[in-house]
């Protein structure tokens, strides 16, 4: 193994002790209030109320929320990852400026120090795995709010080592706990009677899949055999033999990072090659295999553009459908296209998608959302244009115009993490600029 680093000071280790980090995001809790309450006062102080009330509350958004990004970057781990999930699933429920400082937490965590990650490996490895580890990076390749990742070799392979940060695990539900209950002070702020407590639910049971690294190296050999009859797609090799709950050993892969593809201009057949063969990767997941890979980052595929395929990473936050809920779905895409908002609503209210306590008018908004998600599988589209930002900025203000008026309805925890992933994967193609027709799309797999 590498000597450890001298040259300079290593970054200040989060704090992995249960009484430690819940003392900090306590007191980061103690922040919010603090701040909240010096809003009302100054509100109370001044000859101008109006004003002064929307100018504080302003500033109080703005304020939790950088306390936040502070926070949850130097702890990392569950409520660092939490933060990053609420930025996205409950983007429709915060105010704007909380999410906008929020979205900073997806380029932002510290790495942990070299010795650190010798004591992890001799705590989770036999001396006999170990020792036949060779060439570990000092430095990661890679890092996130759970785990950082070092390259290393093992019996002539070259392997990736992620490696989980210390404490995660033990600290994951009283940080998202701590993190809710912010979290509804900025729904009330917005003025709305939302309960996030399935949302965070939701949040907790996949964040326990991704801290079990036995349970990741499961998903990829699930996920390795279930792809194994295509080409196009390649999936890391698991080393069981080094794997552990902290610790998860695969081969090495290679390839460019989607922006980086994109920067060498790759020519609109490539394009629409890679273009078909993610929304390909998509279909087979949920309506073939119901097993999704729900995380949306781009930095989740390589792309090897000589070799046309897919390199897939990361299947911590995996998702299983059984067959009646998928079946479910596909009824309710024939119900947006076919149905009345009468019928849409009732739908959706029985999928729990939809509070029956919302207007009528939220109801007519969110069916009209929904008519426009599924329009670009229409027959009239011969092919549909993901560069075209009029699509985009007609979606936004049907978003927008539903998040205005919905006042009960919470994330639906069923297929949050679906959606999810087909945000992600929406603005991944759209980046692609490319020209697909989508019918046969829908014709085999939601006319069925």
């Amino acid at each position: 193994m590498p000597p450890k680093k001298s040259s300079s000071a290593p970054p200040s280790a989060p704090p992995s002790g249960l009484f430690r980090r819940s003392k900090e995001l306590l007191s980061l809790a103690a922040k919010v209030g603090q701040k909240e309450l010096s809003s009302k006062i100054s509100k109370f102080a001044s000859n101008n109320p109006a004003l002064t009330h929307s100018v504080n509350k302003l500033q109080t958004q703005l304020s939790q929320a950088q306390l936040l990004v502070e926070s949850l970057s130097h702890l990392r781990g569950a409520a660092m990852k939490a933060g990053q999930m609420l930025s996205i699933e409950a983007a429709d429920y915060l105010p704007p400026e909380v999410i906008k400082i929020l979205t900073k937490l997806h380029d932002s965590s510290e790495t942990m120090p070299y010795q650190n990650v010798e004591e992890i490996l001799k705590a989770e490895l036999s001396p006999e795995s170990l020792s036949k580890i060779e060439n570990i990076s000092t430095l990661p390749i890679a890092s996130a709010s759970i785990g950082q990742v070092h390259r290393a070799r093992y019996q002539n392979h070259d392997i990736a080592l992620k490696i989980q940060f210390p404490g995660v695990d033990k600290s994951l539900r009283s940080d998202v706990v701590l993190l809710k209950n912010i979290a509804k002070a900025f729904v009330t702020i917005k003025g709305k009677n939302i309960s996030l407590d399935e949302l965070f639910e939701e949040f907790i049971l996949i964040l326990e899949q991704e801290v079990d690294y036995l349970k990741e190296s499961e998903n990829m050999i699930r996920y390795k055999n279930m792809l194994a009859q295509d080409p196009r797609f390649v999936i890391p090799a698991a080393f069981e033999e080094l794997t552990s709950a902290r610790v998860l050993a695969m081969s090495y892969e290679t390839g460019l990072r989607p922006s980086d593809w994109l920067d060498t201009n790759p020519s609109s057949e490539e394009r629409e090659f890679f273009a078909k063969a993610f929304l390909d990767l998509y279909v087979a997941e949920f309506y073939k295999f119901g097993f999704v890979q729900t995380d949306p980052n781009f930095g989740n595929f390589l792309i090897r553009p000589d070799q046309k395929t897919l390199v897939l990473l990361d299947f911590g936050a995996m998702k299983s459908f059984d067959p009646s809920f998928i079946e479910s779905y596909r009824g309710l895409l024939k119900t947006i296209v076919n149905g009345s908002d009468q019928e849409i609503y009732a739908y959706t209210v029985a999928m729990g998608i939809l509070d029956s306590r919302e207007s009528k008018e939220c109801q007519a908004a969110f069916a009209d959302m929904l008519r426009l998600s599924v329009a670009p599988f229409d027959a009239q589209y011969k092919t549909f244009d993901f560069g075209s930002s009029h699509y985009s900025k007609e979606m936004n203000q049907k978003s927008m115009n539903f998040t205005r008026l919905i006042q009960f309805s919470p994330p639906p925890k069923d297929i949050l993490f679906l959606h999810r992933k087909l945000s992600g994967l929406f603005r991944l193609i759209q980046s692609m600029k490319v020209k697909i027709p989508l019918q046969d799309y829908w014709e085999n797999f939601v006319s069925v």
